[in-house]
């Protein structure tokens, strides 16, 4: 072969092709790497909390302030006398109601916050919980917080699908009431669960070896039964929480003072072809911890009228005398860099259906007993919540534990 045709092959159009396609592949290869390290760092920095030049943790901002109605763009808005919209929507445990917290210490922090709309939508929780966010209510409407003295403000609670137990009882320093036709809420009680495998035990020949101190320090151990004295020591737990919760609705709500335990004769919708041989009329009484309609719990006196969102702020409005265009605002947490990238933005609050690991709930059940103020049906959700709390981040990262919704972009501008 001649040195002219080898070198003829050299420069065919195909060697010069495998040479383009190797030096743009390794330019994607290239560009792919750069991007994958810049995610990455994007990542950990929005996992962890930020850090000034002396090595002290900086708080990050907790809530940014979103108009719900009213203007952003008219020139007094970072002036302007406004209501809050505060969201609780989730089971109230320790550890899951921070985002709830911090939108009541948003609307405490802010002079200009003239009136407060609670919006629940929670079957409840466990009762240390739902007093603690009930304590802070209490405070900003009494205005005793830390940075409102002396400010009393209005407060109106609206009813979501759900409002029961412990989370009717966040309804409890707010006036009016109100609730959508499809509500559901009460559920006014207080319990305590147990999980017994004594059945089995016996069946299969196993259980547990005990070495204790304490008569009752075993109380509640899933391989035997309660004595009677241990079921009445846990039965005056659960009656002081109960009285407890009693307590707080008279304090809330006056005119049912003395009537939560009264019986009442309910007669039965029988609404269709089906269930005509059931109970023509049966009794109830207001904190038998059952679910109550919104007709039947305005009936009751446990809310003051049917009502959306939007009429519950106008109330709030009227209430606190301020103009029909009054700013409404709700507090949202900034999103993260990794939800920039994906394109996706933070829920002001964590839905208790949308609950990762569902494979260590189960495991959460040898957690201990907890006095529960949960609606009935919802044992699971608790269950869930606690494991979900086990395995969230600290509010010290300033990530909020929710997951993706709608991208909004009427935020209000920052005030000095």
């Amino acid at each position: 072969m001649s040195t002219e045709s080898t070198a003829r092959d050299r420069t065919s159009p195909s060697g010069m092709g495998c040479l383009g396609g190797a030096i743009l592949l390794g330019i994607g290869l290239f560009v792919f790497g750069v991007g994958l390290f810049v995610f990455g760092i994007g990542w950990i920095a929005s996992s962890i909390p930020k850090f000034d030049l002396i090595g002290k943790t900086t708080s990050l901002p907790l809530m940014e302030e979103y108009a719900l109605r009213g203007d952003i763009h008219r020139k007094d808005v970072q002036t302007a006398e406004r209501v809050a919209v505060i969201h609780v929507a989730t089971v109230l445990v320790e550890g899951l109601i921070n985002d709830a917290i911090d939108q009541i210490d948003m609307a405490m922090s802010d002079p200009l916050v003239k009136a407060v709309v609670v919006r629940i939508d929670s079957p409840g929780g466990t009762l240390s919980a739902s007093e603690e966010i009930h304590r802070r209510l209490k405070k900003l409407k009494e205005g005793t917080g830390k940075d409102n003295l002396g400010t009393p403000i209005v407060m109106v609670a609206s009813i979501g699908p759900i409002a029961a137990s412990g989370g009717y009882y966040l309804a409890m320093p707010c006036n009016p009431i109100l609730a959508e036709k499809s509500s559901l809420t009460g559920s006014i009680g207080v319990f305590v669960s147990f999980p017994s495998v004594e059945g089995l035990a016996k069946q299969f020949g196993f259980g547990v070896t005990i070495i204790k101190q304490g008569e009752i320090k075993d109380s509640g151990s899933p391989f035997r039964i309660m004595s009677p004295k241990e079921k009445q020591v846990w039965q005056d737990l659960v009656d002081d929480g109960y009285q407890q919760f009693i307590g707080v609705i008279e304090e809330g709500r006056p005119h049912l003072k003395g009537k939560l335990l009264e019986t009442m004769t309910l007669k039965a919708l029988r609404a269709g072809p089906t269930g005509a041989d059931g109970l023509a009329e049966y009794p109830r009484y207001r904190a038998d911890g059952g679910l109550w309609t919104a007709r039947q719990a305005k009936d009751a006196g446990l809310i003051d009228r049917l009502g959306s969102l939007d009429e519950a702020i106008d109330e709030a409005i009227q209430k606190a005398g301020l103009p029909k265009d009054t700013l409404v605002v709700e507090y949202e947490r900034p999103g993260s860099f990794l939800d920039s990238v994906l394109g996706r933005d933070r829920r002001r609050h964590d839905s208790f259906l949308d609950i990762p690991g569902w494979e260590k709930a189960l495991s959460m059940a040898s957690s201990g007993p907890r006095a529960w103020c949960l609606a009935p049906g919802f044992e699971l959700e608790g269950l869930a919540a606690l494991a979900k709390r086990s395995t969230s981040r600290s509010r010290s990262t300033g990530v909020s534990l929710s997951g993706p919704t709608r991208p909004r972009s009427d935020r209000l501008p920052s005030r000095p």
